[in-house]
């Protein structure tokens, strides 16, 4: 494990500035980079936290608002309907083809910042994200049939893609947020491994074995 630097840094997209937390290791670099995109309650504190975990590992991690088009900052109050609503209305403002220009800025930031290895990246997308990190690749999820996902296992191994679908059975969506009611700390424990074996195997920048595992 790496001790890490962060920031909050804004970036102009053309189509409003994107408020963005930006954590790597404090030593060495450069990088691989993450795109850490973000659930739907909103870019908070207990997502700086993950990130920062992601980049103790040895990433360049960036943790952008994707809402940044409506509102400088959200955050879901969970007891409150008139909060849940504002998040349904945040959501509905959202698509594939949006998320995949905020990715773009985010590299071409990444780019210019010589701790970043922005040619060797990956991407996580956490519930509401998990298609858009497909768009730019669940489990029993109340959003996502189960046949959604097979079709979409199916799919990957016709393509000849490299990679598979984990499946999380008996947990509920949003599993790995502490904040949220249907949180399981052994799934979470899990997805951690997963998500860090994935990139130690997958990102092998200058930084290469910093990165964490064997390729």
């Amino acid at each position: 494990m790496f001790g890490t630097t962060s920031a909050h840094v804004d970036i102009d997209t053309g189509e409003g500035t994107m408020g963005t937390f930006v954590v790597h290791p404090d030593q060495g670099g450069p990088h691989p980079m993450v795109l850490f995109l973000m659930d739907a309650p909103g870019k908070r504190p207990l997502l700086h936290s993950m990130a920062s975990r992601l980049a103790g590992h040895g990433y360049y991690v960036m943790l952008a608002n994707l809402y940044y088009r409506t509102t400088a900052g959200f955050e879901l109050d969970f007891a409150s309907a008139e909060s849940f609503a504002r998040m349904r209305d945040l959501m509905g403002a959202l698509g594939n083809r949006m998320v995949a220009r905020d990715a773009s800025a985010l590299f071409a930031h990444a780019e210019s910042d010589p701790a970043a290895h922005a040619a060797d990246a990956g991407c996580v997308g956490y519930c509401m994200s998990g298609p858009f990190a497909l768009y730019v690749a669940a489990e029993h999820d109340d959003y996502v049939p189960l046949e959604m996902v097979d079709r979409f296992e199916a799919a990957m191994a016709d393509a000849g893609t490299r990679g598979r679908v984990e499946r999380y059975w008996g947990n509920h969506h949003g599993f790995a947020f502490d904040d949220r009611p249907a949180y399981d700390p052994v799934a979470d424990a899990r997805h951690w491994e997963v998500l860090l074996d994935l990139f130690g195997r997958s990102l092998a920048g200058p930084a290469g074995d910093a990165a964490g595992g064997s390729r």
